[in-house]
């Protein structure tokens, strides 16, 4: 896996390629919020915060569709964090330029 190689251009990539697969076959899947997840990770650590903080909320976004209010709970508590240190980070960054 890319992202686990610490090639954070190339997991970026990948996932570019997949998402637009998807929609050019109007594929959807309900664990693409996994992939949107790990996607934010690799802008994350590329510094790239407002692409970090979109697929983050599409993650969010996805993972509260396909998951019935039970299972999301305990989902949530893991996303809101991350959610909230994107954010910050996306402001720290737009106050510094």
């Amino acid at each position: 896996m890319v992202v686990q190689a610490e090639d954070f251009v190339g997991a970026v990539a990948s996932y570019a390629k997949l998402f637009a697969r998807c929609r050019r076959l109007n594929i959807s899947h309900p664990q693409l919020y996994v992939c949107h997840a790990n996607r934010a990770a690799a802008f994350l650590r590329l510094g790239l915060y407002d692409e970090a903080l979109q697929d983050a909320e599409r993650a969010r976004s996805l993972a509260e569709a396909s998951f019935k209010r039970q299972a999301t709970t305990s989902l949530f508590k893991l996303l809101d964090p991350i959610l909230l240190m994107v954010q910050c980070m996306a402001a720290s960054a737009a106050s510094a330029a």
